[in-house]
């Protein structure tokens, strides 16, 4: 299965077909932990789960189809870089989450 590019964060990238996948997050990079992840071409359930630097889970959630924003809570971890992945059953995208 090819997955679809990945944008820019932040970037005015549209997805070119229903079912597209493109995740960013504001702001940029993070200083508290409080982000507003933007999700576009969603056109199912979303599951976000942020990974450490060490490839363990740290959050998980569900964002319920039609969802354009979905708030993401991360002031409880100490700083660093995260990864965050969208899954969907259509494929996933991955981004990088640098928290001071």
């Amino acid at each position: 299965m090819r997955l679809p590019a990945l944008a820019a964060a932040g970037g005015n990238y549209q997805p070119e077909a229903a079912g597209r996948l493109l995740a960013y997050y504001l702001p940029q990079p993070d200083p508290d932990g409080r982000l507003t992840l933007k999700l576009q071409g969603y056109t199912k359930a979303v599951e976000l789960t942020v990974f450490n630097a060490v490839g363990q889970p740290v959050r998980t959630l569900t964002v319920p189809a039609g969802r354009l924003d979905q708030a993401l809570d991360l002031s409880q971890l100490p700083s660093g870089v995260y990864m965050l992945r969208a899954r969907t059953e259509g494929g996933l995208d991955v981004r990088r989450i640098v928290k001071e």
